[in-house]
């Protein structure tokens, strides 16, 4: 063979398939370009400047991953489509005398064309684009935009190595494709597989019950804790029943269409079905693909695009005020004292800075974890790991601040309290047990005030508890301090306001900080061996709601990004797989559809039986995608809830306008790909 022979022949032959090659390349550099910007972003200096750099480093390097493994996935399922097509043509080069090896260069010679081609653009594309998707995650943070323009060698090396890796990979599968096969087989082609399949009843089976059994984890579970440990565990049901569903109950139900006379006997529904149920058992797995393809695009986009939406809620019901103030004791000794001085300071530092202090609220509390079981609340940790769907949260409140807080001062006898539950139906039962103490409940509560003072929305069920005095609430200190030990919870006392002028509230806060730890130090030394080495106050923690916004922001704006990225990958494996599914299809009916031209069909009824094929199977994995996003919903806003996205009313708006968009955006894919179908066939 003359030198160069190989690299001609290559270019010859993605020239020849640049009908299937144009949007493989297009892919390819697309990918290379999302990858290096992802990467150079996560290594960017410029973010230590940003508020919660860690985060968004942090988020970043996770999409980092995930980019790697999905486009290996992607790449490597559209490379063996593109090897399983052009099987026959390397039967073709079989029988006209080259050589397995020679055709292995022939592959080589292509990859590296491919890989040059896709890293070279790619690359540039990635750089030139780079500064937009910089800015772009900065604007979703809020944070300021930098002046400059940043090239990262690192990122531009990492991006080279890691996709040499991945052609790599994808060389040696196309090659043990056609070293494996004989020349018979390689003459076949992607004909393999058209004789019609038998109906597996089994299969289809297993793909329901997987499918409820996915369903059944999500709408059962209540638990937040429970939801992280078992929503991988339903995805995986999910997506092997669709695949058995699909790949078993679509051929179960064309031959139920076949069966029924009436609707199979019109010349439209003859074709279509006939034509469908001899190639289903590779057309039902890309429709499963592209099925859980879009859930994940919706998925994606809807949970993050609510919680950065709900950025100003989150901080809503994470900090009530614009000043919060929390105060966490080990033991009851000097409570009063330590929370009376916090709460005067903070009044004279608002009073010193000349501002007015709005919509006070201040209260003490105790939280304790435990397991229900009915009247029951286990606190024996060897009990709690038993089933976490049980467990649930203990928020004590004493009558006096509860009176504070509602303006009904309650009045309570020894042992007897009021509760109020979250779980949307009242506390069930006449008394509540819980380390050794019988309670009585003299009331159920319809509502609860500033319930956010008292923990953090994490999705848990939550009882509030009111007791009759802070005596009692002291000794339940006391007794879980016994059960938990050193993982025993503090006494949390809470003191929060609103300020006239909003851009003092960070003075304030630091001034508290500043001076409580000064006249700590005093306080503990006049209160001499009552206390034990100062040791009994555990922290002080002074927060403003301004001044967390920028921290939640990083967080979330960071999540929606990758999760724009991620989609964005997705959108593209479902666009290809769709283009590559009718261009396969085309060209295998295009025989079928050349003889029916031949004995009279004409091109409009070649048209509208295209279109009735198309639609019929089509949209069946949009309807199924948007089946499995409602069915994600409860399990989805579990999880949703430990990030303080307690209002689902945004993951339900987001999820319903991604949908509706994402439905737009398969539309007109469908009339693209509809029209290229037609050419094919037409032809």
């Amino acid at each position: 063979m003359k030198r160069g022979f190989y690299r001609k022949f290559a270019v010859d032959c993605i020239r020849k398939n640049k009908r299937m090659y144009i949007p493989y390349i297009l892919t390819c550099i697309l990918m290379v370009t999302l990858f290096y910007i992802i990467q150079a972003l996560s290594t960017n200096s410029n973010l230590d400047m940003v508020y919660g750099s860690e985060a968004i480093r942090y988020m970043l390097k996770i999409g980092t991953g995930l980019m790697i493994i999905f486009s290996t996935i992607f790449l490597f399922y559209t490379n063996s489509f593109l090897t399983k097509q052009r099987k026959h043509e390397f039967g073709i080069y079989n029988v006209l005398g080259l050589e397995k090896r020679h055709i292995a260069r022939i592959i080589l010679n292509e990859t590296f064309i491919v890989a040059v081609i896709s890293l070279v653009c790619g690359i540039l594309a990635g750089i030139l684009l780079y500064k937009l998707a910089y800015v772009g995650l900065l604007r979703l943070m809020d944070a300021e935009i930098p002046l400059g323009f940043e090239i990262s060698k690192a990122s531009i090396l990492y991006t080279i190595i890691l996709f040499a890796v991945i052609y790599l990979i994808l060389f040696l599968n196309a090659f043990r494709q056609i070293r494996f096969s004989n020349t018979i087989a390689l003459l076949r082609g992607s004909s393999v597989g058209e004789k019609e399949p038998r109906s597996k009843w089994l299969l289809a089976i297993l793909g329901i019950v997987s499918i409820v059994i996915g369903y059944g984890i999500s709408v059962s579970i209540t638990n937040p804790l429970a939801a992280f440990g078992l929503f991988f565990l339903a995805v995986l049901f999910v997506v092997a029943g669709t695949y058995l569903l699909f790949i078993a109950g679509s051929i179960i139900w064309l031959k139920a269409l076949r069966k029924n006379k009436k609707y199979y006997y019109k010349a439209s529904h003859f074709i279509n079905v006939s034509n469908m149920i001899y190639r289903m058992k590779q057309n039902a797995a890309s429709l499963a693909s592209i099925c859980i393809l879009s859930t994940m695009v919706i998925i994606a986009i809807s949970t993050t695009l609510s919680l950065y939406a709900g950025t100003d809620n989150v901080m809503k019901t994470r900090y009530p005020r614009e000043v919060n103030v929390n105060a966490y004791l080990r033991t009851a000794n000097y409570s009063d004292r330590y929370f009376d001085r916090a709460h005067t300071l903070l009044n004279d530092i608002a009073a010193e800075e000349g501002v007015s202090v709005s919509n006070e609220i201040y209260v003490t509390a105790l939280g304790i974890g435990a397991q229900q079981e009915g009247d029951t609340f286990l606190t024996d940790e060897s009990g709690i790991s038993v089933n976490v769907n049980n467990i649930c949260s203990l928020i004590f409140t004493s009558a006096d601040d509860y009176g504070r807080l509602s303006g009904e001062q309650p009045v309570l006898d020894k042992n007897e309290i009021l509760v109020y539950s979250n779980t949307g139906s009242p506390y069930p039962y006449d008394s509540l047990s819980l380390m050794g103490e019988e309670f009585t409940v003299a009331d159920t509560l319809d509502d609860f005030p500033e319930q956010e003072a008292f923990s953090a929305n994490v999705g848990l069920d939550v009882y509030y508890v009111v007791v009759d005095s802070t005596d009692t609430l002291l000794h339940l200190y006391d007794l879980q301090t016994n059960v938990y030990g050193d993982n025993a919870s503090s006494i949390d006392y809470y003191c929060g306001f609103n300020v006239s002028d909003m851009s003092k509230s960070e003075t304030i806060v630091k001034q508290f900080q500043n001076r409580y730890e000064d006249t700590q130090t005093a306080f503990e030394q006049q209160a001499g061996s009552g206390l034990e080495d100062g040791s009994e106050l555990l922290s002080v923690n002074a927060e403003t709601r301004s001044g967390n916004r920028d921290s939640f922001l990083s967080l979330y704006g960071s999540m929606f990004f990758i999760g724009i990225f991620l989609s964005i990958i997705f959108l593209i494996a479902t666009v290809l797989i769709i283009y590559y599914k009718q261009i396969s299809e085309g060209l295998q009916d295009a025989k079928r559809y050349e003889i029916m031209q031949n004995v009279g069909l004409s091109k409009e009824n070649i048209r509208k039986y295209i279109r009735s094929q198309v639609l019929m199977v089509f949209f069946l994995p949009l309807v199924v995608a948007g089946i499995h996003s409602a069915f994600a919903f409860p399990i989805v806003s579990r999880l949703l809830s430990v990030l303080a996205m307690g209002d689902v009313k945004y993951f339900i708006y987001c999820l319903i306008g991604t949908f509706a968009g994402f439905a737009l955006l398969y539309i007109v894919i469908y009339l693209v790909t509809a029209r290229s179908y037609y050419k094919i066939v037409s032809k």
